[in-house]
């Protein structure tokens, strides 16, 4: 996970499946890389082996099934590319508890 990487809740990162057509059913891990300022909107579904590029946005509730691009925004069940983002992000997250 890079730096100022915002999570939103509910939010599902997936590293390990099963090889289906190995009778010994095995587990296989495949990491997921989220790279600096990327954004993952709440309830959004990351699976397997999937890089989320530098500064990319996944919307609500996508599923993404493949890797996302800098920069890019996705959405959608798979996820798909529907716009990119404007400038560089060079924000720096300070998230301060809501309750005391």
């Amino acid at each position: 996970m890079g730096n100022n990487v915002s999570v939103s809740p509910g939010v599902w990162i997936i590293t390990d499946e099963h090889d289906v057509n190995d009778p010994l059913f095995p587990e296989v891990l495949a990491p997921v890389r989220i790279e600096d300022h990327a954004f993952i909107g709440s309830k959004a579904m990351i699976l397997p082996g999937v890089t989320i590029g530098r500064g990319a946005v996944v919307g609500a509730g996508a599923v993404v099934t493949r890797d996302v691009a800098p920069l890019h925004v996705v959405v959608g069940v798979p996820a798909r590319t529907i716009g990119q983002r404007r400038s560089e992000p060079g924000y720096r997250l300070d998230y301060q508890p809501a309750f005391e």
